[in-house]
């Protein structure tokens, strides 16, 4: 065979390997949910309201809403009267034991979206502006041992994430806040957080890159390892919730939320005026 010969084949050979990992990239990179606004509540698994006494009424709303600078959004309202307003889970991708859901144990997620908070006061106290919420088996209540294995939380100064280990009412130690920056108050930010599911605490874990850049973790490195399936079912869970945010009137704008497989299928993109968002 000549070395020209040779060569072609390996050059053919050299580019059906990069189409390969091309198409390989292509198939496992992807898109697997977002939170549009033009489609309505239906995008959601529910939405969650509830007033200042355990399991009472609330008045708050959940609805789609139009921002000047990022279009079409969902704009959360938690009364002052009421301590929830929250959107739960996201349609076909939430996990739940027995009745499907794209989330699956061992595979990282990425979940994307863009942040702003309106207070009637800042009063110092925090509450929880994200949940990664289970809910137990009545079939196997010992497997519900978190209720929240991590949350966000602000409290009109800083946006955090904290971990919560199991069992961690009667082991405080496990309750370990990784993470915080400043936010002030009608600021637009990005959050993403990647997430692996898994029963074992040695395996499952968050990140979390803030407006773009991955961030340094309080604990040091850049991941947070901890349990993060608990119980029957698990879902992602955006707004208000906690009897610390009774008395203050609280709006939470949504914009681009989606949950993909990669970074840049959920990234927030950069607008042409990076001054409007908090650096």
């Amino acid at each position: 065979m000549s070395t020209a010969l040779r060569r072609h084949r390996l050059s053919n050979s050299a580019w059906a390997f990069v189409a390969f990992l091309l198409t390989s990239a292509l198939t496992f990179a992807e898109l697997l949910w977002h939170g549009d606004p033009a489609k309505g509540r239906a995008v959601f698994d529910n939405l969650n309201f509830e007033g200042a006494e355990r399991y009472s009424k609330g008045s708050g709303t959940i609805l789609p809403a139009t921002d000047p600078l990022h279009g079409a959004i969902w704009r959360v309202h938690k009364p002052a009267a009421d301590k929830r307003a929250e959107i739960r889970g996201a349609k076909g991708w939430s996990f739940h034991e027995g009745k499907g859901g794209v989330m699956q144990q061992g595979v990282t997620y990425y979940i994307g979206w863009r942040y702003k908070f309106t207070l009637s006061e800042i009063t110092g106290k925090g509450w929880a502006c994200f949940q990664w919420k289970s809910y137990p088996d009545p079939k196997n209540p010992a497997s519900f041992t978190q209720n929240y294995p991590f949350t966000m939380g602000y409290n009109g100064r800083e946006l955090s994430l904290t971990t919560h280990g199991e069992n961690w009412p009667q082991h405080r130690s496990t309750v370990v806040k990784v993470w915080s920056h400043p936010v002030p108050p009608g600021t637009w930010v990005d959050v993403v957080l990647a997430v692996k599911p898994s029963l074992d605490k040695k395996i499952g874990y968050v990140e979390i890159y803030f407006n773009g850049e991955l961030q340094p973790l309080l604990t040091g490195g850049t991941r947070a390892y901890e349990k993060t399936m608990d119980g029957l079912e698990v879902a992602p869970k955006w707004g208000v919730y906690n009897s610390s945010s009774v008395g203050t009137d609280i709006i939470v704008e949504l914009a681009d939320l989606r949950i993909g497989t990669d970074l840049a299928s959920v990234q927030p993109k950069r607008l042409a005026k990076p001054s409007t968002l908090f650096p």
